[in-house]
């Protein structure tokens, strides 16, 4: 992720979409946060990355559920989700028959409808074309 975005290959390749899987999604938020930092620094330098780094994850990229290692802390957890894009960055994945515990029950118990919606069935069919 870090080196699609900074080497450019969005700028190259506008229409290409990625889906992260079976990684989990709760260390993308300080993830992007360091990297919208870091590359306050050196901007200049990587000319071809013309917004934040955060704004091309956002836009391409696109990470599923399973497994779902979420905080314990519902805080914690609903700043997450918030920084998720109210989840809108989320896709269903099963990943049957591996079990992976109670985070997907839980996440979706957080969410509301729509963002349920989304997570299980719109994210992706916006992101396959489905419609």
């Amino acid at each position: 992720m870090l080196s699609f975005v900074s080497e450019g290959v969005f700028e190259r390749f506008p229409e290409l979409r990625v889906v992260v899987l079976e990684c989990g999604f709760a260390w993308l938020p300080p993830l992007l946060w360091r990297f919208d930092k870091d590359w306050k620094g050196v901007w200049r330098e990587v000319p071809w990355v013309k917004h934040r780094p955060s704004e091309y994850v956002r836009e391409h990229f696109r990470f599923t559920t399973a497994p779902a290692h979420l905080p314990s802390d519902p805080v914690a957890l609903e700043q997450l989700l918030e920084m998720m894009d109210g989840a809108g960055m989320l896709m269903y994945a099963s990943d049957y028959p591996h079990e992976h515990g109670d985070g997907l029950p839980a996440l979706l118990d957080r969410l509301s409808a729509d963002q349920r919606r989304g997570v299980l069935r719109d994210t992706a069919a916006e992101l396959y074309g489905l419609g």
